[in-house]
């Protein structure tokens, strides 16, 4: 049997460079990793300098408190006369809003609730648009103009 040569374009004194000679080499991402953890624990250790803290209640000024020593700012007196008179300007325009629209209130088409800030007539939008259309509804713009004239007498304080 005839032997068959292996053709190599090696010298014989070459070393076979396999991936288990590289080994020692790390990749530039875990080099950039190894040294931030170093940085980082280097950081850790540094001694900390704490400076005292400033009370932040002593450095901001009291609003209520005078600009001159010894005087003192008087408080405003409430005026309970005012208030009423708006409580009573504001259930005559709830009376006023639910005696135009009662057919709409009993159909539920309008609400009226008295909050705190005044006076909320929520619309359902069946009242003022046919379903599935932008369109406004013949009533809408009746509605709207009365809700107009009943706003305009009142100047809303």
């Amino acid at each position: 049997m005839n032997k068959r040569e292996f053709i190599s374009f090696r010298e014989e004194g070459e070393i076979n460079e396999g991936a288990g000679n590289n080994r020692w080499m790390v990749s530039y991402a875990d080099f950039m990793t190894l040294l931030f953890v170093l940085f980082l624990a280097l950081y850790a250790k540094l001694p900390k300098h704490e400076a005292p803290a400033i009370p932040s209640t002593s450095a901001i000024p009291d609003p209520h408190a005078s600009l001159i020593p010894g005087i003192r700012p008087h408080k405003p007196v409430p005026a309970p006369v005012v208030a009423s008179q708006a409580e009573d300007k504001q259930q005559a325009l709830l009376r006023e809003l639910a005696r135009t629209f009662n057919d709409l209130t009993q159909d539920g088409e309008i609400t009226l609730v008295t909050r705190d800030q005044g006076i909320l007539l929520d619309i359902k939008d069946s009242a003022l648009f046919a379903s599935g259309t932008a369109q406004p509804a013949p009533q809408a713009e009746a509605i709207v103009a009365k809700i107009a004239a009943l706003l305009a007498d009142n100047d809303n304080r």
